[in-house]
């Protein structure tokens, strides 16, 4: 009873403290919020159909016959979190982290898939010539492509990280016209830093992804020599 009086305790400074954190009147110097991290997938998505930003033909459903038709339609089709792709809890006195990539539906996956299941993002499989990170801070955009398309490891998802044999990463500049669409996202969405994932397709077309609220530039800035540690440091010191 006392370890559970405790509990509640702790969770209540602890929400007093991140409401106080993510408050915009008591900071003036934010790079986002905590609570960004629980930033809405499709809503992004839909802001980007008004804005005018390619994203792939996707539905959300639960329903198997619904799905093949998807992929019937499309041929190759991918799936992907709705939520953040990591998960923390604790099992056992361990602290566990699932994370979930996309993965392409081929049919030894489909023939798995239930009749009915809980709601999954699905999405036409988009062809590439190569991927673009872009990390973006107040209308500053960050950019380098991935040349992942090579390595049948790293040809659906980057993030299936070949060690041994890495992609090539280079500096990137991304249209100024896409650029713009892009902050006017950010702007609707009020966050002011992010990783966006872009495909650019072997037609010329960009296609956006998604957006990582929480950043991951290290491996960005690194790569590239874009010292993003300096750009936040000054944002933070302002």
């Amino acid at each position: 009873m006392l370890n559970n009086l405790y509990s509640n305790l702790f969770n209540q400074n602890d929400k007093t403290i991140l409401n106080t954190i993510n408050s915009s009147d008591f900071f003036n110097n934010l790079i986002n919020k905590y609570a960004d991290n629980n930033i809405d997938k499709l809503h992004i998505l839909f802001l980007c159909r008004q804005i005018g930003i390619q994203i792939p033909d996707l539905i959300v459903s639960n329903d198997r016959n619904k799905v093949l038709k998807f992929i019937q339609k499309h041929k190759k089709v991918i799936t992907k979190s709705l939520k953040n792709a990591a998960t923390l809890f604790n099992y056992k006195e361990n602290l566990i982290q699932l994370s979930s990539k996309t993965i392409l539906i081929d049919e030894e996956l489909f023939n798995k898939i239930a009749d009915k299941f809980s709601l999954s993002l699905f999405q036409k499989y988009i062809d590439k010539k190569y991927e673009i990170r872009t990390f973006y801070l107040n209308g500053i955009f960050k950019s380098m492509a991935i040349f992942s398309q090579a390595n049948e490891k790293t040809k659906i998802d980057f993030r299936n990280y070949d060690r041994e044999n890495p992609n090539r990463l280079v500096p990137y500049k991304l249209p100024g016209e896409l650029e713009k669409k892009l902050e006017l996202l950010m702007n609707k969405l009020k966050i002011n830093s992010g990783s966006i994932d872009i495909i650019y397709t072997p037609d010329k077309e960009y296609v956006f992804l998604e957006i990582n609220p929480t950043g991951q530039f290290q491996w960005l800035s690194r790569h590239c020599n874009y010292n993003i540690e300096k750009e936040i440091a000054v944002e933070l010191c302002k």
